[in-house]
């Protein structure tokens, strides 16, 4: 009975050891036994979804920082034009529309990460959200002195329209913010929607990464204009929708953003 019990207390000893650190060599009896595998393999999903909710935090740290300070642009410029007089009202609504851009970027980054994110599919015409996103940024076109090329497709498309318009105007966002008196166009290659610009241009270095999240690349850091976060959002909801992106870019010669429709397409 004595041995039996220094035995067992042992045992019970070690064993709470290790339920207190799983990561340490079990004891026998339960490294022996089918339940270990199944503790073992919940404890290894445990680790990946922390891990996975740590990267996600320390992105999104690194986003709302760096969001804080681009923000804090549109909104300096706008305490300088509301100082003046006569006010510039153009100006102005130039800056809220700059701060209601950010805005909306960080919610929509929020809806994405979240799990309860509702997506409803519904037929669309793709000329109509195309005009949708012209028309929102029809200022910043003439501010910019950039004109649009865009020939009507007559196509109809199954998709989310608000989070496909999302799409349209990150890249048309993208398009202004990179290009100045040149041209932005629309256009079909088949099944592909193209949207191409005439602006700077993306380094043939920075192209493999600049759908990865908080990415800013060399123009990021030169122009000072990227929270590098655009472009992220874009292939995560281009994903949720069944679309297919990619892109081409030469320095200095402009940028082609493609949208490859062949899954969505009516």
């Amino acid at each position: 009975i004595i041995i039996s019990y220094i035995k067992f207390k042992n045992y019970k000893e070690e064993l709470f050891i290790w339920t207190n650190d799983l990561s340490t060599k079990p004891p026998y009896l339960i490294e022996a036994s089918k339940i270990y595998d199944n503790i073992n393999e919940i404890y290894e999903q445990n680790n990946k979804k922390e891990n996975s909710f740590e990267d996600k935090m320390r992105v999104f740290k690194d986003y709302v920082s760096m969001w804080a300070h681009q923000i804090k642009t549109p909104l300096f410029s706008l305490d300088l034009i509301l100082n003046n007089h006569p006010i510039d009202a153009h100006g102005a609504k130039a800056e809220v529309f700059a701060i209601e851009e950010y805005v909306d970027t960080l919610l929509s980054y929020m809806r994405l990460e979240s799990l309860s994110t509702d997506f409803v599919f519904e037929e669309a015409s793709l000329d109509a959200l195309i005009n949708s996103s012209i028309k929102k940024y029809s200022k910043i076109f003439i501010r910019k002195k950039n004109r649009v090329d865009f020939r009507k497709t007559g196509l109809r498309l199954t998709t989310d329209k608000k989070w496909f318009s999302f799409i349209l105007d990150q890249i048309l966002s993208n398009s202004n913010k990179y290009t100045q008196d040149g041209k932005i166009s629309f256009y079909m290659d088949g099944k592909k929607l193209i949207i191409q610009d005439t602006g700077i241009g993306i380094r043939e270095e920075d192209l493999p990464r600049v759908f990865e999240k908080s990415y800013t690349g060399y123009n990021g850091r030169i122009y000072k204009k990227s929270t590098g976060i655009g472009l992220s959002l874009v292939k995560t909801t281009a994903e949720n929708l069944s679309i297919d992106v990619g892109i081409n870019s030469k320095l200095r010669e402009g940028t082609q953003i493609i949208l490859d429709l062949k899954n969505v397409l009516n």
